[in-house]
């Protein structure tokens, strides 16, 4: 439900290119649909962690929108990678 609307406000200023990684291709393709000049859409299951490594080291930033208990799958690995990440997620324990 966020997705969408955090890729229209990141895409209208037309100079940045956002990967849509989700876990089921189809939804992550739609909305990359509408935007198609500003956005990519590819598969990644944050339990993999050799594609969440290879997504993450393509990207800038990573901004997370997964449930709150997967962010540990993910996070690790962009600071492995020296890549910033966010979250609408309340920081936890182990996040920390």
């Amino acid at each position: 439900m966020m997705t969408p609307p955090l890729i229209e406000y990141l895409t209208k200023f037309g100079d940045t290119h956002v990967t849509i990684a989700s876990n089921i291709l189809k939804d992550a393709q739609m909305v990359a649909a509408k935007h198609p000049a500003h956005t990519s859409a590819i598969y990644l299951d944050v339990f993999d962690p050799a594609a969440v490594e290879e997504a993450v080291r393509k990207v800038n930033l990573v901004i997370s929108f997964i449930p709150p208990w997967m962010h540990m799958k993910v996070l690790p690995i962009c600071v492995k990678a020296g890549v910033n990440v966010t979250t609408s997620s309340y920081i936890s324990p182990e996040m920390l």
